[in-house]
């Protein structure tokens, strides 16, 4: 399937669309948001993961793609994309505590 913005606004809470030639990006729709996803299987557990590529329209097609192949290739490589977000988010929480510490 192509991208389309007129079919994509119309999504409803919940529906997602897939792409032809780009496995595991989805452009899923929520209440009030529209928004990329990658969803791969983790090299390190076999289990299947997604994380968030950006919301829509502030990220476009072609920018979801970019980030997308980005993505594909640290799974590719053996990395887990979501951890390596998890871990900076932590890294940067265990930071800002230590600036909190008198």
């Amino acid at each position: 399937m192509r991208f389309d913005a007129r079919t994509s606004s119309k999504l409803r809470a919940g529906q997602h669309l897939t792409f032809d030639g780009f496995p595991g990006l989805r452009f899923q729709a929520s209440e009030s948001r529209r928004f990329w996803i990658y969803r791969y299987k983790s090299p390190i557990d076999n289990r299947m993961r997604q994380v968030k590529l950006g919301e829509w329209p502030a990220r476009g097609f072609p920018a979801a793609i970019f980030e997308w192949e980005q993505k594909q290739d640290e799974s590719d490589s053996g990395e887990d994309p979501a951890a390596a977000k998890r871990e900076k988010r932590t890294a940067v929480a265990i930071s800002c505590a230590w600036t909190l510490i008198p």
